[in-house]
């Protein structure tokens, strides 16, 4: 679930997919972790991911990127 602040971010590295597409699978990876937390918060039983990406911080993402 990709949240507002993040759909600029996404567009872009829609863009840049040829050329990086590392980019692309840490902004999905960032918005599961997100909504995994979110599931946490709220004591919502799921399914831990076992993804091979490597994971940026909630935090690291620009907003309005």
């Amino acid at each position: 679930m990709l949240t507002d602040d993040m759909k600029l971010h996404y567009y872009r590295c829609l863009q840049n997919w040829e050329t990086e597409p590392s980019n692309l699978r840490n902004t999905c990876g960032l918005a599961q972790d997100r909504f995994q937390q979110m599931l946490n918060y709220f004591k919502i039983p799921g399914k831990e991911s076992n993804r091979h990406c490597t994971r940026m911080k909630a935090d690291t993402v620009p907003v309005g990127y």
